[in-house]
């Protein structure tokens, strides 16, 4: 047994992100890799996540599971606020605005807000594990539960270069 992408809420062609098993919705402006980095428009993915977004000036401010990010299009820094304090990482890819969605590093927002991200082959989606996995064994669990058959997926984003992970059909960026 297969579960298709439209069963998932997906579209086929389209880079998706999943969330607890479905996909998110992206009604106007869609997901897209760019510079071999998952980006998608904050405002959904945030809503995803239970939060929200708001525009101070040029500056976009995601706010989701009490954390405030935020972002500066153009940017490949963010200033992260949250119990342990505030701090600028780096997301890997700047921010930008296209279509009159701001995009984020789906990878950058999904850790920072406490996710594990693995990209699945097969769907040809991000996928976003609520909490983050203590090993393989809970990887696998997940995946079973979701595919009930083998998933491919690899860490990180839109990654090219893979290695098997301890023969599960997992991969791991190498």
């Amino acid at each position: 047994f297969h579960i298709s992408t439209a069963e998932m809420g997906g579209t086929a062609g389209e880079t998706g992100i999943i969330l607890d098993g479905a996909y998110i919705a992206f009604p106007a402006q869609k997901p897209q890799v760019t510079g071999g980095v998952t980006m998608a428009p904050a405002k959904e993915l945030a809503e995803a996540f239970g939060g929200t977004v708001r525009r101070e000036g040029s500056v976009l401010a995601v706010e989701a599971a009490g954390v405030t990010v935020r972002l500066q299009p153009g940017s490949a820094q963010a200033e992260i606020s949250d119990a342990a304090g505030s701090r600028t990482a780096d997301m890997g890819a700047a921010c930008y605005e296209s279509g009159g969605a701001a995009y984020v590093p789906v990878r950058f927002l999904a850790q920072t807000l406490g996710c594990d991200v693995l990209w699945d082959s097969r769907f040809g989606a991000a996928v976003l594990l609520p909490e983050r996995a203590a090993d393989e064994t809970q990887l696998e669990a997940y995946y079973a539960a979701l595919y009930e058959s083998d998933g491919y997926f690899t860490y990180g984003v839109a990654a090219d270069d893979v290695l098997p992970l301890d023969g599960y059909g997992f991969y791991e960026v190498s």
